[in-house]
């Protein structure tokens, strides 16, 4: 593995949103990287590089009304469409406004003034402590014919509960500007969320996460880790990268 191939996901990884990074690659200057060096997206992976790229949205202590399986959020002229279309829809009552709801979206459709989105609502942090945040450790193991890269990471959520996909869209989202996810032959791969109690979320890097899953909460207290695989060529198992 070229040395200056760990730098670069090293630096990039360690402005993540969503968390910091810890490595143990040596240090090298942003300077040394080889700038020419251009991505080339996969054809088959265009949606999919382009869905993670677009704008997102968060919402802190907001009140949405709901109707049916659908919420609405009115926010600085801009009114937002939310379609609840798994448990979430059963979470929050009806024809009446809920308070003191976090609102994670990415547009699907609409334009400056309507946003269509799927999913995403939490509760607001419930704690008197300040500042409240967690951190996850997470690992990324990034595979090609002949060699694998091993990344580790911290995930640090402020959120006392998080959408599913918040932490799909955001980490997917880093791992395109920074680990080559959907470029330069690098176009299958998982992102699983290790519960406490032995419960895992699988999310399946070659397609979109479902509507179903996008209400689904999550207590980042009770992750255990997170682990994530890029790999060029599809596997047969999982475990084959661990080898």
């Amino acid at each position: 593995m070229k040395l200056s191939t760990i730098a670069k996901m090293s630096l990039a990884l360690g402005i993540l949103t969503t968390g910091i990074m810890t490595t143990n690659a040596q240090s090298v200057s942003a300077n040394n990287i080889n700038e020419s060096y251009r991505d080339v997206v996969n054809p088959e992976n265009k949606y999919l590089h382009d869905y993670y790229l677009r704008p997102y949205y968060e919402y802190k202590k907001v009140s949405v009304f709901k109707k049916g399986n659908k919420a609405f959020l009115r926010s600085k002229g801009r009114l937002t469409n939310i379609l609840l279309s798994g448990e979430d829809k059963n979470y929050y009552a009806n024809g009446v406004k809920t308070h003191n709801l976090d609102v994670f979206t990415v547009q699907e459709e609409g334009n400056h003034r309507v946003h269509y989105s799927v999913g995403g609502l939490s509760r607001t942090n419930f704690t008197n402590i300040k500042n409240w945040k967690i951190s996850i450790p997470a690992r990324l193991y990034k595979s090609n014919e002949t060699a694998q890269q091993e990344v580790d990471f911290n995930l640090n959520l402020e959120k006392q509960q998080v959408t599913l996909k918040e932490i799909d869209f955001k980490l997917r989202r880093q791992l395109i500007k920074n680990a080559e996810l959907y470029v330069n032959g690098f176009k299958y791969g998982e992102i699983i969320i290790n519960m406490k109690n032995g419960e895992r979320h699988i999310i399946d890097l070659s397609q979109r996460l479902s509507y179903k899953k996008m209400g689904i909460l999550l207590s980042p207290q009770y992750i255990s880790d997170i682990e994530a695989y890029i790999k060029k060529t599809n596997w047969a198992h999982r475990a084959d990268l661990n080898q």
